[in-house]
């Protein structure tokens, strides 16, 4: 007879355990700016960023992390206004008003909204042409 925990063990279906060399999600989404409660993870469940779901070994809770490749994934298409100010070197301020003037929305899909995630292409070009043509 085989124990449950090691059937468990080998089952590919049994969520991975925490890896604490990985973000939470949560974490992740404060250390890029993003404060709204509940929001990132929205992001996440609505299927725009990937995420790492695994079972917390002293809580046995399924929690979001995010790995390196799901960090790269979610930067590759999207931004905040924290990630542009430490790409560019530029205040945060002087990043955040860049899409306002630029008319660039924070990205929404039916009318949810994530917080201050923005597409990319869309934020880069904006502080682009904010740095090019400071006056306006």
């Amino acid at each position: 007879m085989v124990p449950k925990s090691k059937v468990i063990e080998f089952s590919t279906d049994s969520p991975k355990t925490m890896s604490f060399d990985c973000l939470t999600a949560v974490a992740f989404a404060r250390s890029i700016g993003l404060r709204q409660k509940g929001a990132f993870i929205a992001f996440i469940q609505d299927g725009h960023s990937p995420a790492t779901q695994v079972e917390h070994p002293n809580t046995n809770q399924l929690t979001n992390i995010m790995t390196d490749e799901d960090i790269d994934a979610f930067t590759a298409r999207f931004t905040t206004i924290t990630i542009l100010s430490a790409e560019t070197g530029l205040h945060r301020n002087t990043v955040r008003l860049a899409p306002k003037i630029a008319g660039v929305q924070p990205f929404t899909q039916n009318s949810r909204d994530y917080g201050g995630i923005y597409l990319r292409e869309d934020a880069v070009q904006a502080v682009s042409k904010k740095v090019l043509n400071p006056e306006g």
